[in-house]
């Protein structure tokens, strides 16, 4: 298995992360979702959709739902995310 560990990777970059917030003028507190993920080709992947779905509902105060309530899109139906639906 290939090591990660190189100068290149140090320090290692944060692929998602929440972060609380207060308003400038401090009359309101909250978070925030951070992710380096999400190019359209990232979007094909059924976990990471699943992660920014799940991170909604999270931060929404939604229950997040068990993996077997997944519902999965079908992808041919929505066109290729690449090209912004125009196949």
């Amino acid at each position: 298995m290939a090591s990660f560990r190189r100068e290149k990777n140090i320090p290692m970059m944060l692929l998602v992360w929440l972060r609380t917030y207060t308003a400038p003028n401090g009359s309101a507190k909250g978070q925030a979702f951070c992710t380096t993920l999400g190019a359209s080709d990232d979007m094909l992947d059924k976990d990471l959709r699943r992660l920014f779905v799940n991170t909604a509902f999270y931060l929404t105060g939604l229950k997040v739902a068990d993996w077997n309530q997944w519902v999965e899109l079908d992808l041919h139906e929505l066109g290729n995310i690449a090209d912004n639906g125009a196949s």
